[in-house]
Formats: structure tokens, C-alpha cells, sequence
């Protein structure tokens, strides 16, 4: 073998070794989305349980009055939330799968259980249906500038401060 077919036989390793590197590095800020993705989903959980929590204290210490549309309205947004649940839960098996640690995976599994356990089961209103159709046709970037222009208020999370005695 010549000097010159050498060298570019190691030119053809250079050029698959960049291909290589171009496609790991894809994947991984993809896994990055990913996660940033699960982050936004989590926090949206965690202030539809956070309120539904607070309403059901309210309605327990007689502060408001008991209204089963209400009810109904926190298990369809839990059926709301599910709604892209599935194809993020396949995206996170599938880096998993690769090898990626994923972030917030595990946790996201746990909420999306505890939401199928709250979520409503009937019928959804024609405004939720519109809702639905209108998230479903966001592409990933909508997807995370939406997340980025409406995080959740830190105060949402904070606990309420107790008075000293």
C-alpha cells in the first residue's frame, strides 16, 4: 500500500471519527431537550398537585364549601398533563436504552403514576379538546420556548412562613 492510500484511508477514519463525534454530540444535547423537557412537565405537575392539594384543605378545614365540578376539573387537568406522558416516557426509555442517564427520569415515571391514578376518565370539555389539538401540534423548540417564557413563580414551592409565638 502507497504512502498516499494510507493517508487517506486515515482521512477516511478522520471523516467517520468526526461523523461519530457530530452524532454523539446531536444525541446528547437532544437527551439535554430532553430533560429540560421533563423539568417544565414536572413543574406543571407539581402546581396542578399543589393546587389541588391547597383546594382540598380549604374544602377539609370548612374554609370553602365542597364543589364536585371543581373536583372534576383537577382530575381532567391531570388528564390534560398525561396527554404527552406516553411519547416523552418512550423518548426517555430510548436514551436510556442508548445509555443516558436522563435527568428527572425516575420522577417523572412516579408523577406520571400518581397523575393516571387522578386523572378523569370521561368525557373532556370541547375548550380542553382545543387545548389538546393546539399543544400536540407544537414542535420541540415551541415546546421549550414555552417552557422558558413561563417557568413556575419560585413562590409557588416556598413553604408558608409560621409566626413566632
Amino acid at each position: 500500500m502507497s504512502l498516499s492510500e494510507k493517508l487517506s484511508r486515515r482521512i477516511d477514519l478522520f471523516r467517520d471519527e468526526v461523523e461519530q463525534w457530530q452524532d454523539a454530540h446531536a444525541e446528547a444535547m437532544a437527551c439535554l431537550d430532553l430533560q429540560d423537557t421533563l423539568a417544565f412537565g414536572l413543574s406543571v405537575y407539581h402546581q396542578i398537585a399543589g393546587a389541588e392539594s391547597a383546594w382540598y384543605a380549604s374544602v377539609d378545614a370548612g374554609q370553602i364549601p365542597f364543589d364536585e365540578t371543581e373536583e372534576t376539573a383537577f382530575g381532567q387537568l391531570s388528564a390534560l398533563w398525561l396527554l404527552p406522558c406516553d411519547r416523552l416516557l418512550a423518548k426517555v426509555q430510548r436514551f436510556e436504552d442508548a445509555g443516558f442517564h436522563v435527568e428527572g427520569a425516575t420522577e417523572f415515571r412516579s408523577v406520571a403514576e400518581q397523575a393516571r391514578s387522578s386523572a378523569w376518565t370521561g368525557p373532556l370539555s370541547s375548550e380542553a379538546n382545543e387545548r389538546i389539538q393546539r399543544f400536540q401540534s407544537l414542535t420541540a423548540t415551541e415546546l421549550k420556548s414555552l417552557a422558558e417564557r413561563h417557568p413556575p413563580p419560585t413562590a409557588w414551592f416556598d413553604e408558608p412562613e409560621l409566626s413566632a409565638p
